[in-house]
């Protein structure tokens, strides 16, 4: 069998499960666009073990699907076979189509039932054109990994880890743009905000600076937009995961952190924090740019606090196969300023 993706939880779509199965099948459930699903009725006692319930149908769902796969050929009607169960990440069985990542389950109890709804961020059956096989075949471990068979560290008893997938998404920000599934309308509000509640601070007299106390107050500080054309440029580079970031020609700051244990919400705000901390370790007494700062912590402070900068995007990733979590954000300045440089 060809290696297949290791799977991810994905908090945001146990929301839209949790979502489903409240009405106990009035309505009934329906999945995200290209997103498939998996419904279980299980009957129960008045007392029972959810988890165990659970364990015990997802295995019997996948060994009565595989019964009826003769072979690694696509079956349209072989639809919970066809999905990726909690299986995967349990026992290593494999419960279907390849390129489904991320997961989200949630049951509740509707009366005789126990009512599970699992969605997954891949439906083989809406796959254009047609799948005729559900996975590639090997003889050879790992083989389709990155790396190949020797790619270590891209596989992990027996799947792939490639980067983590973004979560479900479904923007009412970037609409138009290409990559705009790679970001949340969560994590691009949570940047825009955070950006402007730092300059409001400098607006205000209130950012703490390490020589005078407090920074001088800014005359006019602009509040900033959120700029999807620049995040267009930046997102996609920390989605490869391959440990670069978006060459730009536009001010911009970036943190690789060297850690898997945040979620990109955190990731972000921490290199935001970080960005900014500048001004308090080392201040900024007469608010002038110096040679000196080129280079240093206070130029991702600078690049923040411009008060020609009118708009940001950013990028967020983690990147499970290098280990470390990218976070960039690119701004957009209505007067360019020499000392506004790439901070990689």
């Amino acid at each position: 069998m060809w290696p297949l993706p290791l799977m991810y939880w994905d908090c945001a779509t146990e929301a839209k499960a949790r979502d489903g199965v409240a009405g106990c099948g009035n309505p009934a459930p329906t999945a995200p666009t290209d997103y498939g699903m998996l419904e279980a009725k299980i009957p129960t006692k008045k007392t029972c073990d959810a988890t165990a319930l659970v364990d015990t149908t997802l295995k019997k769902l996948f060994k009565d699907g595989a019964k009826k796969q003769a072979s690694n050929a696509f079956d349209a009607a072989n639809k919970d076979f066809n999905q990726v169960s909690l299986l995967r990440m349990a026992t290593n069985l494999h419960m279907a189509y390849e390129a489904t990542t991320a997961i989200g389950c949630s049951y509740k109890r509707c009366g005789s039932e126990l009512n599970l709804l699992c969605f997954y961020n891949k439906d083989p059956a809406t796959i254009a054109p047609p799948l005729t096989k559900i996975y590639e075949e090997t003889n050879t471990l790992c083989d389709g990994c990155n790396g190949g068979p020797a790619g270590a560290n891209d596989c992990v008893e027996a799947l792939c880890k490639g980067s983590q997938p973004a979560a479900l998404n479904e923007p009412t920000m970037c609409t138009a743009q290409a990559s705009k599934l790679l970001m949340t309308d969560d994590l691009r509000k949570m940047a825009w905000n955070l950006h402007d509640y730092y300059r409001r601070l400098l607006a205000t007299g209130w950012a703490e600076d390490g020589k005078i106390k407090y920074a001088k107050p800014a005359a006019a500080m602009p509040k900033l937009e959120y700029s999807c054309e620049m995040e267009e440029k930046i997102a996609p580079a920390t989605n490869a995961c391959d440990g670069k970031t978006a060459a730009l020609t536009e001010p911009n700051n970036v943190a690789i952190l060297n850690t898997l244990a945040l979620t990109r919400e955190e990731a972000l705000k921490q290199a935001i924090e970080d960005w900014w901390s500048a001004l308090k370790k080392t201040g900024v007494e007469d608010n002038k740019y110096s040679d000196s700062m080129e280079g240093q912590p206070l130029q991702k402070y600078v690049n923040m606090a411009y008060d020609k900068t009118t708009a940001l995007g950013c990028g967020v990733d983690i990147c499970q196969k290098i280990g470390k979590t990218i976070v960039q954000c690119g701004y957009v300045v209505d007067t360019w300023v020499s000392f506004i440089t790439n901070q990689n």
